[in-house]
């Protein structure tokens, strides 16, 4: 029973920190759903700014997101002795 009550915290840290890795591109992919008619009439090296938002902006958010998820649960982890050098 001890042990089920010091994992409560960690899934929570966890649930909480995968909730707002996710919370940036959601909010970019939202966002950009809105805002495509009017980015769709300016352009930046003959290509859409829409575009060129939805292709590299997306994918550097997923990257950040997923980089900043990997760093901070390796923290989370060490915290409650759950990483693998232990």
């Amino acid at each position: 029973m001890a042990e089920i009550i010091r994992r409560k915290p960690y899934w929570r840290q966890t649930k909480l920190l995968m909730l707002t890795s996710l919370a940036l591109p959601l909010a970019l992919i939202t966002g950009l759903a809105f805002l495509s008619e009017r980015l769709g009439g300016l352009t930046l090296a003959m290509m859409p700014i829409g575009f060129l938002l939805g292709v590299h902006g997306v994918a550097a958010a997923a990257i950040f997101a997923v980089a900043r998820f990997a760093i901070v649960q390796e923290r989370i982890d060490r915290w409650h002795g759950a990483n693998d050098d232990a």
